[in-house]
């Protein structure tokens, strides 16, 4: 079943998360952000949109009023109408984040000097802001630094290594 999307009365949305231009029946393609969660550009000159988002706003009645759009499997690319529930900031911090932060708090991190080959196994992203006296959300993995206590260094969590 389709639904037309509020205030984009050209496109629509169906309960498996696909969306469609009304006009020429085409699906759009959709892209996954880095955090990911799935977006769609409806039209050239548009902010992109939230699939989960679109999906809930059509199929599921929002009776609390609630703003956030969860994914009951945890899964964020998932945007099937039965994965999702309207939620907010505290009930998707309790199902979700809270959960995934300490998970993630203690996952091993290997940093490769690039210049000099040098590699040094931490415990955590904590232990390698200690090292290197910066703050842990300064760190990304997967790239190689160019300035600061960090230059060349290179970041991955050891479980990413093959």
């Amino acid at each position: 079943m389709w639904k037309t999307i509020e205030d984009k009365p050209n496109y629509e949305v169906n309960q498996s998360g696909q969306v469609r231009n009304k006009k020429t029946g085409k699906i759009l393609k959709h892209f996954v952000r880095k955090d990911g969660y799935c977006q769609v550009m409806l039209g050239r000159k548009t902010t992109p949109l939230y699939i989960h988002r679109l999906v809930a706003e059509a199929f599921i009645p929002n009776k609390n009023n609630m703003s956030q759009v969860d994914h009951i499997n945890g899964n964020k690319s998932d945007n099937r109408v039965e994965n999702l529930r309207w939620s907010n900031a505290t009930l998707n911090y309790l199902a979700y984040g809270y959960d995934n932060r300490i998970k993630n708090k203690w996952k091993p991190v290997r940093a490769t000097n690039t210049v000099t080959g040098e590699v040094i196994n931490f415990k955590s992203r904590d232990a390698v802001a200690e090292h290197f006296k910066v703050n842990k959300s300064t760190i990304d993995y997967k790239k190689v630094y160019k300035k600061g206590n960090k230059k060349n260094w290179y970041f991955e969590l050891v479980e990413d290594i093959v």
